[in-house]
C-alpha cells in the first residue's frame, strides 16, 4: 500500500467514525425524547384518572392519604378530612363519604353545606 493510499484508507476511516459517532448521538438523543414523550404521557393518563364528573362523584372519596399516623380522605364536593384508622382502612376510592364524614358536614340536598 503506497502512502497515498494509506491517506485515503486512513480519511475513509475516520469519516466513518465521525459518521458512526453522530448516528449514536441522534439515537441516544431520539431515545431521550421518547422517554419524555412516555413520561408525558403517563401523567396525562393519571391526571385524567381523577378529572371527575361532579354530578356523579359528590360525596364520594376520591383519594385517600396516610402520613405519620394521620389518615385524611378526600371527599368530592366536601374537601378533606382527618378521620380514624378503622375508617380510613374500611372506606375505598369511589365509596360514598363515610358515617364519621357525615356527621360532620351539613347536607342539603345532595350537595355541600
Amino acid at each position: 500500500m503506497t502512502n497515498r493510499e494509506e491517506g485515503i484508507f486512513e480519511t475513509a476511516m475516520f469519516g466513518v467514525w465521525i459518521m458512526l459517532v453522530f448516528i449514536f448521538f441522534i439515537q441516544l438523543y431520539q431515545g431521550i425524547q421518547l422517554n419524555e414523550l412516555e413520561q408525558r404521557l403517563q401523567r396525562t393518563e393519571l391526571a385524567q384518572r381523577y378529572i371527575h364528573n361532579p354530578k356523579t362523584t359528590v360525596g364520594k372519596v376520591v383519594q385517600k392519604h396516610e402520613k405519620d399516623g394521620k389518615y385524611t380522605l378526600v371527599v368530592a364536593g366536601y374537601g378533606n378530612f382527618l378521620v380514624s384508622k378503622e375508617t380510613y382502612e374500611n372506606v375505598q376510592v369511589g365509596d360514598e363519604m363515610p358515617g364519621e364524614v357525615t356527621e360532620r358536614v351539613e347536607v342539603l340536598k345532595g350537595v355541600g353545606g
